[in-house]
């Protein structure tokens, strides 16, 4: 009977906490996806279940057994209810081997329901703070073991010259070349056959383009606006 009355207090304490902290606590908010009644009851009489919206992220804990839970986690008494509840994984895996726990429905939703417990009491991996890993990879040691699987190459500053795509790409880029220190050159379009690459005039392929980008530079205001001032 004692059994019992604890049990019944422990899981209304559960019950109340996680339903005030999931209209607080955005951690566990974002837990609560999904519409699903979870049960918790012993074979002799004690029970409770908590009703989760998903739409709300919220939950609402209520005496009794649900008409139909989504899962289910049920005890042979409130002895062992207790015992696991209270105890330690040891706890919860001799009463499986016993016989005295079973879960009806989905056990990854058990397990779930199992740490939104621990997030409400601040126990296990949610009460650890977070802290930096020892020994973390942040700049290239030739003599670590990771080093051979990490390509590394020296920094380039230009293309290849080789590279008649990427030239040819690169000479349409009037908004990077231009500031860059490409001339903006006067005259007819270049051809790409006749320029040799990687020179001045194998990137200045839109000479009118850079034309119009150097003109609007220069161009006078409007009235009644303020000039612009260009480096």
């Amino acid at each position: 009977m004692l059994a019992r009355v604890a049990l019944g207090a422990l899981l209304e304490t559960i019950g109340r906490l996680m339903a005030a902290t999931s209209r607080v606590d955005p951690v566990l908010r974002s837990c609560i996806t999904r519409d699903l009644v979870f049960e918790i009851s012993t074979d002799d009489g004690v029970a409770r279940h908590w009703q989760f919206d998903g739409a709300a992220h919220e939950v609402s804990s209520h005496a009794g057994g649900a008409p139909a839970p989504t899962s289910a986690l049920r005890f042979a008494d409130a002895s062992v209810a207790l015992r696991v509840l209270a105890g330690s994984s040891v706890a919860s895996d001799a009463a499986v081997a016993a016989g005295q726990m079973r879960i009806d429905g989905s056990s990854t939703q058990a397990l779930w329901f199992s740490g939104l417990v621990k997030r409400v009491l601040n126990l296990g991996r949610w009460g650890v703070p977070r802290q930096r890993l020892p020994g973390a990879y942040v700049a290239h040691d030739p003599h670590s073991r990771a080093a051979s699987f990490i390509t590394v190459e020296p920094p380039q500053h230009e293309l290849d010259r080789p590279w008649r795509a990427a030239w040819q790409q690169r000479g349409k880029l009037a908004m990077v070349r231009v500031p860059a220190g490409t001339p903006a050159e006067v005259g007819s379009r270049p051809t790409t056959e006749a320029a040799p690459w990687g020179t001045q005039s194998a990137v200045s392929d839109q000479a009118s383009h850079n034309v119009r980008y150097r003109d609007f530079l220069h161009t006078d205001p409007p009235a009644g606006r303020r000039p612009r001032v260009w480096p």
